[in-house]
């Protein structure tokens, strides 16, 4: 359910987004992409920033946040199926406009 790595992948090869990067990525596409170059260490520069990890606590957040409880063992049982299909629901959401935005790109 958690959005992974795997998300990531499938829409940025889809589209070959990575070919129209100015230097082609030497790492996986499992991270959201950015046309702006990053330092990664010394000398290092890849074109994301965020992780696919850092996405899902960001929608982790929002979503226990429409339930006025920062953790998920703060969530009743029944609060805790609607929890779970919000995130699911921000998460197709959230793929669907990074999918979208980078269609602009072709």
């Amino acid at each position: 359910m958690r959005i992974e790595g795997e998300d990531f992948e499938p829409i940025n090869n889809k589209y070959g987004f990575s070919n129209y990067l100015p230097e082609k990525p030497k790492f996986s596409l499992r991270h959201p992409l950015s046309l702006k170059l990053y330092e990664h260490g010394l000398g290092n520069y890849e074109h994301y920033k965020t992780y696919a990890s850092e996405v899902h606590d960001h929608i982790r957040k929002l979503t226990l946040s429409a339930f006025g409880v920062t953790l998920n063992s703060d969530l009743s049982e029944r609060e805790y199926e609607k929890a779970a299909k919000m995130y699911r629901d921000i998460k197709g959401y959230y793929l669907h406009l990074y999918e979208k935005e980078y269609q602009i790109y072709l």
